[in-house]
């Protein structure tokens, strides 16, 4: 399984955390998570197409599509912190997925340090590339409030 995650790790070790993963069958159109829900788990779109949605002043719309084929790890701070998640997450056809829990994650991380020192460095890498394109992005709409008022 390709994944940033599993950055460094062996084939071995990557089959030894996908141990304690639960693979889940989604049928087409189901609601893997809803937004403004508390979710305690993290995903691992494996197989199929899902379609990220947003609520707005004009309703819900469409903000993204990710594919089995994509590095898409989804619900990953909301597995840590346990919040509500942000967006709803749809399965625009039918998929298979790996999900896991803060317990089963930081409990495989301790019985197994090692190995789960490599994926607590690759989580917080994650973590961090999505702060700074988030970064980029309040800069760039600040920019253009700038420019329209």
């Amino acid at each position: 399984m390709k994944s940033r995650l599993f950055a460094n790790l062996s084939p071995q070790e990557q089959e030894q955390f996908l141990q304690i993963c639960k693979k889940e069958q989604i049928q087409k159109g189901a609601v893997i998570k809803k937004e403004a829900q508390k979710v305690e788990k993290a995903f691992f779109l494996i197989e199929g197409e899902v379609v990220v949605k947003k609520s707005s002043s004009q309703g819900e719309m469409e903000v993204a599509t990710i594919k089995g084929d994509e590095d898409v790890i989804f619900s990953f701070t909301c597995m840590i912190d346990g919040g509500a998640t942000l967006t709803t997450v749809q399965a625009r056809s039918n998929c298979m997925l790996y999900s896991f829990t803060k317990k089963d994650f930081f409990g495989f991380c301790k019985q197994n340090p090692k190995i789960g020192i490599k994926l607590l460095q690759n989580a917080l890498e994650i973590m961090a590339i999505f702060l700074r394109r988030s970064d980029e992005k309040i800069v760039q709409m600040y920019q253009t409030l700038e420019e329209v008022l």
